[in-house]
């Protein structure tokens, strides 16, 4: 575990050499071993401290990860004038580096434990004696000849570098201890299987068991349940462990959708529309599945398909209401489960959709193939 700091450290200090802002002095100054081995004593009980918080959670993965991409991130503790990396920002970085359907499932515990894991990091270096001077130049704001005065006066009281690495080496041994203690898991990212091991259900799902569970929530307690459907729609797109499907090159399409979502002066509503064929389909589906690894919004997701008999409006109506009604937390004496008209599914829609959120969080509501739609013309009322 010692060897992970150590990559860690380095990823940490190799992002300071290329920091802006920073002299060279300074940067000097910020890589001498006592202030190296107390950021390291301070990672190792602030990651020792998550795995104890959450026992039962394998956290090796979350961990060996850190050195590939949280560099950058985690060295602004270390720049006085630089603000302090938030845990939305080490979520994001982390549910990049697996598959779609896993940022699904673990969005709400990555988040977890990123918010635990900076707020101990943060308390743990406010305490390691050798970046003192980093914390009291970051409160006042010093200057950089302040800054420089501080750190010699911290370089006469600091304690031996010995002493130090010491400390460094059982706080990495009560890590790796803790690990140990919370065992393994299979997790699936990018390039496979990364942690073989003990799966346990109430932690791990694959991507069946994330669609039938995050987009089809509500739909089983319609007279007719639609998950089915639905969920065959999303597997054809999204594709599943047996059934890979390739989709890329659309990446200024999905900015351009972000940076709708994202203005506040934006109109509510964006209409995608081109030639059949061209992949708006995969393009909406990939798209959803992004917005499904934010924790800032909710997203409800009904498709207009004749393959997958969801064309009529009854189907949309019916599972929109649905959806909606799970979202609003509605119970299920409140919700209407009759056979109902596509009219007055529609007017069940409408009235929820006039509800502030019950979060607060924006809800977005993505509906595909328009053109597709039988028996019926998708109007202003939609």
């Amino acid at each position: 575990m010692s060897t992970l700091i150590s990559a860690l450290l380095d990823a940490i200090f190799g992002s300071l050499a290329e920091a802006t802002g920073l002299s060279e002095r300074l940067r000097q100054l910020l890589g001498r071993d006592p202030e190296r081995l107390a950021l390291g004593a301070a990672l190792t009980q602030a990651l020792t401290d998550v795995a104890n918080e959450f026992p039962g959670r394998d956290l090796r993965y979350f961990t060996e990860l850190l050195p590939q991409f949280a560099g950058p991130l985690l060295a602004r503790y270390l720049q006085p004038a630089a603000s302090p990396p938030t845990a939305d920002e080490l979520t994001h970085l982390w549910l990049n580096h697996l598959t779609i359907d896993s940022a699904i499932i673990y969005r709400q515990e990555f988040a977890a434990f990123a918010t635990h894991f900076l707020n101990r990091l943060a308390f743990h270096l406010d305490n390691q004696e050798p970046l003192q001077w980093i914390v009291q130049a970051r409160r006042q704001r010093s200057n950089e000849d302040g800054i420089q005065r501080m750190a010699v006066a911290a370089e006469k009281g600091a304690a031996g570098v010995e002493a130090l690495q010491q400390e460094f080496e059982n706080l990495a041994a009560s890590l790796e201890a803790a690990l140990q203690a919370n065992g393994h898991s299979t997790i699936y990212t990018g390039g496979g299987a990364y942690i073989d091991g003990n799966v346990r259900a109430q932690n791990f799902a694959g991507r069946d068991l994330t669609i039938k569970n995050y987009f089809v929530q509500g739909l089983p307690r319609l007279v007719i349940d639609y998950s089915s459907r639905i969920q065959d729609f999303l597997l054809e797109y999204l594709g599943s462990k047996r059934k890979r499907v390739p989709f890329g090159g659309r990446q200024q399409q999905l900015a351009e959708l972000d940076a709708w979502l994202d203005d506040p002066t934006a109109p509510p509503y964006y209409l995608m529309s081109a030639e059949a064929g061209r992949g708006k389909s995969a393009l909406v589906c990939r798209w959803l599945a992004q917005l499904t690894t934010r924790s800032d919004l909710e997203v409800i997701f009904v498709p207009i398909s004749i393959r997958f008999e969801t064309a009529t409006q009854d189907v949309v109506f019916a599972a929109l209401a649905a959806r909606l009604a799970r979202f609003y937390e509605i119970e299920s004496d409140e919700h209407p489960t009759a056979s109902l008209t596509a009219e007055q599914w529609k007017g069940v829609c409408q009235s929820y959709l006039r509800r502030d959120p019950p979060n607060g969080k924006p809800l977005v509501v993505i509906i595909d193939g328009l053109d597709e739609a039988t028996g019926w013309t998708p109007g202003r009322g939609l």
